[in-house]
C-alpha cells in the first residue's frame, strides 16, 4: 500500500494554484488561450480605412485571432429607431457580415470570427453584452474614447490603431446614391457583394425616398465642422485636376 505523500500533494496544490494566477482580467489564461483582438464598427459601408486597420491588427506579433464585432446588429433599413436613422444604417446583420467576411478571405491571413453586437444605448450594459456574444479577448482595439472609458473600466486592454485616411462612411453612401465613385474607397471584395446584393440600387431607394433624413444628416454633419457632400465633390474633382497635372507634367 503506498502512504500519503505530503509532498506530492502540496506540488500539486501549488501548481494548480498558479495554474489559476495566471487567468486574466476576462478568463482567459496565459498559456491555453489564443490572443485575440476585437475591431468594433458598424460597417455601414466597410471601407479601405477599415481595411487598412484590419491589416495594422494583424501585423501586430501577439494577436492570434481577429474578432469583428458588427455594432448596431439589430438596425437596418428593415428596423429603425430614433437613435438609428434608416439612411444612418441601410444594411442588415447578414449583408454587412457578407462583406466583413469576403473581405478577411481575401486579405487577411489570421483567423477570424465575425460577431454580432446589438446596441444597448448605455456604455455599461453595452460592454457586458458585448462578452456574451464574443469569444475570450485579449485586447479591443479603438480610437473612440467613450468606448476606451468603458472597457477599460472592464479590466480589459483598449489599444489604439493609426488613421490612414479620413474615410466618412455616410458620404461613401451618398457617392452610391447619387452616382458618384464610391467604388474606390472600398476593398474589391466588398465592392463585389454590393453589385451581387445590388446593394447600391437599395441605397439609391432610400436616399431618394427619404428627403428629410437627407437633409438632417446634412445639417448635422455641417453643424459638427464635417466636410459637406457637396464639398466633398468639389475637394474629389480638384484632386483628380491635380493628379492630371502630375501625370502630364510629371509634378508641380
Amino acid at each position: 500500500m503506498t502512504g500519503y505523500n505530503m509532498t506530492d500533494s502540496m506540488a500539486n496544490l501549488l501548481i494548480n494554484s498558479n495554474q489559476l494566477s495566471r487567468s486574466n482580467l476576462n478568463g482567459a489564461t496565459e498559456t491555453n488561450e489564443p490572443k485575440r483582438a476585437l475591431y468594433i464598427g458598424r460597417f455601414q459601408m466597410l471601407h479601405n480605412g477599415h481595411l487598412g486597420v484590419l491589416k495594422f491588427i494583424e501585423s501586430q506579433s501577439d494577436v492570434d485571432e481577429i474578432i469583428i464585432g458588427i455594432g448596431s446588429s439589430q438596425y437596418s433599413r428593415f428596423n429603425k429607431s430614433f437613435e438609428a436613422p434608416l439612411l444612418m444604417n441601410p444594411f442588415t446583420f447578414e449583408e454587412r457580415k457578407a462583406y466583413v467576411e469576403r473581405v478577411f478571405d481575401d486579405n487577411i491571413k489570421k483567423p477570424y470570427k465575425v460577431c454580432g453586437i446589438m446596441d444597448q444605448h448605455d456604455h455599461a450594459r453595452w460592454v457586458k453584452h458585448t462578452f456574451t456574444v464574443v469569444p475570450k479577448i485579449s485586447y479591443i482595439y479603438t480610437n473612440n474614447k467613450e468606448e476606451m472609458d468603458a472597457f477599460s473600466k472592464a479590466g480589459y486592454e483598449c489599444r489604439r490603431f493609426p488613421l490612414s485616411s479620413n474615410y466618412n462612411a455616410t458620404l461613401i453612401r451618398e457617392l452610391m446614391a447619387n452616382d458618384g465613385p464610391w467604388e474606390q474607397y472600398v476593398p474589391s471584395a466588398v465592392k463585389d457583394v454590393v453589385k451581387e446584393k445590388e446593394l447600391d440600387k437599395i441605397v439609391k431607394e432610400l436616399f431618394a425616398s427619404n428627403v428629410s433624413e437627407v437633409e438632417a444628416i446634412h445639417k448635422n454633419r455641417i453643424r459638427r465642422g464635417e466636410l459637406s457632400y457637396a464639398d466633398f465633390l468639389i475637394q474629389e474633382s480638384l484632386s483628380k485636376d491635380i493628379n492630371q497635372n502630375i501625370s502630364i507634367n510629371g509634378g508641380i
